[in-house]
């Protein structure tokens, strides 16, 4: 796994402008407690990293995702949707995802996707 302090200078710089505000402190617990659940993804490629991805179960067979992070020069729909693809094939239990754009959209609603058939 990539050092942390890595992550966090990864997620300044790709994030969006509040994530630069969050304290590092808080940040590496999160980071810590993900990675202690299971709740946590790094996807990398030949430059390092290439994404990070954080999430919650919110019931038996549902998840919440919390942070999706991807390089500023391979943001696309592809890309989230591999990512999406890699983290639910290690999660089989889930069969719903739930996430909010609220950093693009503030006042938008969370959205519920079954995955798969």
């Amino acid at each position: 796994m990539t050092d942390i302090d890595k992550i966090v200078e990864f997620v300044v710089t790709n994030g969006g402008p509040d994530y630069a505000k969050l304290p590092a402190a808080d940040f590496i617990e999160a980071i810590k407690k993900h990675r202690e659940y299971g709740t946590w993804m790094e996807v990398k490629d030949d430059k390092g990293l290439a994404g990070v991805a954080r999430w919650n179960w919110t019931g038996k067979d549902e998840v919440e995702i919390l942070d999706c992070i991807v390089r500023k020069d391979l943001r696309s729909a592809r890309m989230i949707k591999y990512m999406i693809y890699l983290g639910f094939a290690n999660n089989k239990n889930a069969r719903f995802m739930t996430y909010n754009r609220f950093y693009k959209y503030p006042y938008s609603k969370k959205r519920r996707f079954k995955i798969g058939g």
